[in-house]
C-alpha cells in the first residue's frame, strides 16, 4: 500500500508525539477535554486522528476537523475527504491528538464509528497531556516558500513556525530530484505572502522526511540578527517612556493580530519582549503593516522589519525574548509624530513642526535680525503673498517641509527649517536665535534638525539622500558648521561646497526685445537638455569641481523629472515646477540652466526660486548672449526680479558681469557622510566652539 506523502511518518510532525509517552502523568479531566475541543472548532482548526499498521506498528495520521462537542462523544470529519478509504483493512484506531500550545492532548477512546467522511469516539474519563516542544509551533495560512541551494529552486509552501526554527514542504518537479539539496550545507529560503517577500535568509537544513515527490524540511536561520541598514557609528537615541507606547499587525504568516508593549523606542525603531515558549517575532520577517499607538490618540502606521531576537533562560517557563524591530518606511506625517514625542523627552522646550503663532514667528525673525532692513526692503511688494505661503507651510503641515523650533514660555526663541526641494534633497534653511535665549537654543535646534536627518534619511518615502544649504562665506557660524563638517569629511563625494555668484535678473518690459536677434547673430539656440547634454554638464563639472552639487539638484541623465515632487507640492497648495535648458552654438553645448520655480517666499532669499547656471564654456558667450538666455527663460517666473545663481567667477570675470553676493552651496550626502557629520556637529555643541547666537543675516 502506498501512502500520500503528507500522511507519512516524520518526528517533526505530529505523528511523531502520537507515540511519546508523557513527560509526567498529567491529565487532563474530561470537562477541560470539551471545552478544548470546542475551541479548536471555534478556531476552525484541525485535529490529528492516528491509526496503527496491525502488524508492522506504524502511524498513520490523518487530519480531521472536530464538529463542536455537547456530550462526551467526539465527532469529526476528515480534511481531505475518503481519507481512511480502503485502509482499514491494516490498519485499526490508535489515538487523538489535540494541539494545546505547547502540548499534545493524548486521548485513547472507544471507537463508535468509523466512516468515509469521518468518525465517532466516546471521550474517557481523563486524557494525557503530552509536552511537545519547549516552543511552540504556529500554524500558516498561504505562504509560499522557496528553497534555494547552488542555483536550484525548490517551490512549495510554509506548515509552521516559532522564532527559531520552521518547516516547509516543497515539491521536486521534473527534471528535480531532492538528490540536488545537500543537507550538510546552508540553503537560502524565501517567504512570501500575496506575491510580497516577507523574509528570506540563509538556514541550515535541521531534518526532513523521505519523500520523492514532496518532502518536508525542518530549517533553523543561520543568524539571530542582521543588518538591514549600514552601521551607525551614533545610533539613534533610544527612550523607555511611561506609559509604554504599544504595537499592533497582523502576524505576515499567520493572519493573527499580535499585540505587544514597546520596551525602548526610538527614531529607527523599537523593541519588544515575547514570551519565548509562544515566540512569534522571526529574525528577518518583513511586517507590511505596523501600528505604533503612542497615546489612546496618536497612532503612527508604518513598514518594519524584525532585526534580531535573543533569548535569555531558556529553561525558565516564563523566559522572554527580546526583538528589535527596524523602520523601513513611515509617512512623513508619522515621521514628525515620532520625534515630536521622542525629542521632547531630552528637552520639553525642542518641538518639531510645532504650530506656531504666526505673530510671535515674524516677531522673531525680525528681531534675530533674521529679516534685515535690505533684506525687507527686497520683498516688503510681497509681504500678502510670504504671508500666505508662510502659513500653509508652518499651519498645514504639507509634507515638503519640516520646521524645528526652540520654544520657551510659548515664545519662540530659535529656529530651523527645511523643506523638500529635489526629488531626493532638502534643503536647511533659515536658522536663527534669540540673543536672550543665548546659543542652547540656537545649538538645540541644530542638534534637533540633524538628530531627525539621523534618525529618518533610511526611510524611502522621506527621501532624504542629499542634505544642501547655501550661506554667504563671511557668516562665521555656518562657516564653522558647514566649512567644518566639510573638513572633517574630507571626501567630495561625501560632502562639497561649490561657490555660486548670485544676481537679481530684471525682466526686459521694453517692446523692442531683440533676443532672438541676438540668438541668430551668435548662432545659437536654447532648448530643452537632453541626457548626452547632462552626461556632457557632468564630464565638465567632474573635471572642475567634483562635489555633489549636479546630483544633489537632479542634473544627472538619471534623475527624476520631477513630477512627483511636484504634486506633492500641488497637494499643499503650492507651486512647484522645474526646467532644464541648454544652451548651444553650432551645436555644442555651451551652457546649462536649471529653473526651479517656486512660491514666492518659500525661501526668505527666494533661492528655492531661481535659475542655476553653468557655463561650460566662457569664452563662447558673450554678455549679450547671456542676458538674452535670462530674458527668455524669465518668462518662467511671475515675478520681474529673478533670482540667479552662477556657478564659479570665471565667465563674471571675464566679462565684468556684476553680481551682488557670493552664496556656498554645502551639499552632504548622507548614506555616505552622515555619521561624520553629526559626530563633528554634536562635539561642536558640546564644546560651545562660539558665543554668537546664529543668525540668518548673509545666509539663505
Amino acid at each position: 500500500m502506498r501512502l500520500d506523502s503528507r500522511q507519512k511518518t516524520d518526528d517533526n510532525f505530529q505523528a511523531a508525539a502520537a507515540d511519546s509517552p508523557p513527560a509526567a502523568e498529567e491529565k487532563i479531566p474530561q470537562k477541560q477535554l470539551i471545552s478544548l475541543i470546542n475551541y479548536i472548532n471555534f478556531q476552525d482548526g484541525t485535529i490529528t486522528v492516528n491509526f496503527k499498521h496491525r502488524r508492522f506498528g506504524n502511524l498513520l495520521p490523518i487530519e480531521a476537523r472536530p464538529l463542536p462537542c455537547l456530550a462526551p462523544t467526539l465527532e469529526c470529519q476528515w480534511v481531505v475527504q475518503h481519507a481512511i478509504n480502503n485502509k482499514l483493512e491494516s490498519y485499526e484506531f490508535y489515538n487523538v491528538i489535540l494541539p494545546d500550545r505547547l502540548k499534545h492532548i493524548i486521548v485513547h477512546g472507544e471507537t463508535l464509528s468509523i466512516r468515509d467522511d469521518g468518525m465517532s469516539l466516546r471521550l474517557p474519563e481523563s486524557a494525557l497531556i503530552s509536552t511537545s516542544r519547549a516552543v511552540r509551533r504556529h500554524q500558516c495560512i498561504d505562504t509560499e516558500c522557496e528553497l534555494i541551494q547552488n542555483g536550484v529552486a525548490f517551490k512549495g509552501h510554509l506548515v509552521d513556525f516559532n522564532s527559531i526554527s520552521f518547516s516547509i514542504e516543497v515539491a521536486a518537479v521534473i527534471p528535480q530530484s531532492f538528490l540536488w539539496i545537500n543537507k550538510d550545507i546552508p540553503t537560502t529560503i524565501i517567504l512570501r505572502n500575496g506575491g510580497e517577500i516577507i523574509y528570506s535568509g540563509d538556514c541550515a537544513i535541521v531534518r526532513h522526511s523521505l519523500g520523492t515527490k514532496t518532502r518536508r524540511f525542518v530549517l533553523k536561520p543561520l543568524t539571530q540578527q542582521l543588518r538591514r541598514f549600514k552601521s551607525k557609528n551614533v545610533r539613534s537615541r533610544r527612550y523607555s517612556l511611561s506609559p509604554s507606547p504599544h504595537v499592533w499587525f497582523l502576524h505576515p504568516l499567520t493572519n493573527k493580530t499580535i499585540h505587544l508593549v514597546v520596551d525602548e523606542l526610538s527614531g529607527s525603531g523599537f523593541s519588544v519582549n515575547e514570551l519565548f515558549d509562544s515566540s512569534v517575532l522571526l529574525a528577518g520577517l518583513i511586517i507590511p503593516e505596523l501600528a505604533l499607538e503612542v497615546t489612546n490618540n496618536v497612532t503612527i502606521m508604518c513598514r518594519a522589519q524584525v532585526i534580531y531576537n535573543f533569548a535569555d533562560q531558556i529553561s525558565d517557563e516564563k523566559a522572554t525574548q527580546k526583538c528589535g524591530i527596524a523602520f523601513l518606511d513611515m509617512d512623513i506625517q508619522g515621521q514628525t509624530k515620532l520625534a515630536n514625542m521622542l525629542y521632547q523627552q531630552n528637552d520639553p522646550r525642542a518641538a518639531v513642526c510645532a504650530r506656531v503663532d504666526m505673530d510671535d514667528l515674524w516677531r522673531f525673525f525680525f528681531e534675530t535680525g533674521f529679516i534685515y532692513p535690505q533684506k525687507y526692503a527686497s520683498i516688503s511688494n510681497q509681504k500678502q503673498t510670504f504671508k500666505a505661503t508662510y502659513e500653509k507651510l508652518y499651519l498645514h503641515h504639507p509634507e515638503i517641509a519640516r520646521h524645528f523650533v526652540y520654544l520657551d514660555k510659548g515664545h519662540i526663541r530659535a529656529h530651523i527649517s527645511m523643506i523638500h526641494l529635489h526629488e531626493n534633497t532638502w534643503l536647511f534653511h533659515h536658522h536663527a536665535a534669540d540673543k536672550l535665549a543665548g546659543r542652547k537654543a540656537g545649538m538645540g535646534v541644530l542638534y534637533e534638525i540633524g538628530q531627525y536627518v539621523n534618525d529618518f534619511y533610511n526611510l524611502t518615502s522621506t527621501h532624504l539622500n542629499y542634505v544642501i544649504s547655501y550661506f554667504r562665506p563671511d557668516n562665521r557660524f555656518p562657516k564653522k558648521i558647514f566649512g567644518g563638517a566639510k573638513d572633517i569629511i574630507n571626501n567630495p563625494k561625501g560632502c562639497s561646497i561649490d561657490p555660486f555668484l548670485f544676481m537679481h535678473y530684471h525682466k526686459c518690459t521694453d517692446h523692442k526685445d531683440d533676443t532672438a536677434s541676438i540668438f541668430k547673430r551668435a548662432g545659437a539656440m536654447l532648448e530643452n537638455t537632453d541626457s548626452d547634454d547632462l552626461v556632457e554638464l557632468g564630464f565638465y563639472y567632474e573635471r572642475y569641481w567634483g562635489g555633489l552639487t549636479l546630483t544633489a539638484l537632479d542634473l544627472t541623465p538619471e534623475s527624476s523629472n520631477g513630477d512627483e515632487l511636484n504634486a506633492k507640492y500641488n497637494k499643499a497648495e503650492l507651486e512647484r515646477s522645474r526646467f532644464v535648458y541648454s544652451l548651444k552654438k553650432g551645436g555644442v553645448l555651451v551652457a546649462v540652466f536649471l529653473l526651479t520655480v517656486t512660491d514666492f517666499g518659500l525661501n526668505l532669499s527666494n533661492l528655492t526660486s531661481c535659475i542655476h547656471v553653468f557655463i561650460l564654456d566662457p569664452e563662447s558667450i558673450s554678455p549679450e548672449l547671456f542676458y538674452a538666455a535670462l530674458n527668455r527663460l524669465s518668462r518662467h517666473f511671475t515675478t520681474n526680479d529673478v533670482s540667479v545663481l552662477l556657478l564659479g567667477s570665471e565667465f563674471a570675470e571675464m566679462h565684468a558681469i556684476p553680481y551682488e553676493k557670493v552664496y556656498n552651496c554645502w551639499v552632504i550626502n548622507l548614506p555616505e557622510a552622515i555619521d561624520q557629520y553629526y559626530l563633528f556637529v554634536n562635539a561642536f555643541i558640546l564644546r560651545g566652539q562660539t558665543h554668537e547666537a546664529p543668525r540668518e543675516r548673509g545666509s539663505n
